[in-house]
């Protein structure tokens, strides 16, 4: 059985996905939120470097819990 499209799946589907081990999903997820994570870290931070890594902690600690 094919796997569905993960750009036309919806959010909750990808989590579902990403929750039973497919890590496809996960990577889908975070393309799609790494835009907005990094700008509200930015807007705190003040600094492009500094927010990107922070927003790599927070995919990393996301993916651990």
């Amino acid at each position: 059985m094919p796997r569905a499209s993960l750009t036309d799946a919806s959010d909750q589907q990808l989590v579902a996905w990403a929750l039973d081990g497919r890590q496809d999903a996960y990577r889908e997820l975070v393309h799609r939120y790494t835009h907005a994570v990094m700008t509200v870290i930015y807007q705190v931070v003040r600094n492009r470097e500094r927010a990107k890594d922070l927003a790599q902690v927070t995919f990393v600690k996301v993916f651990a819990a």
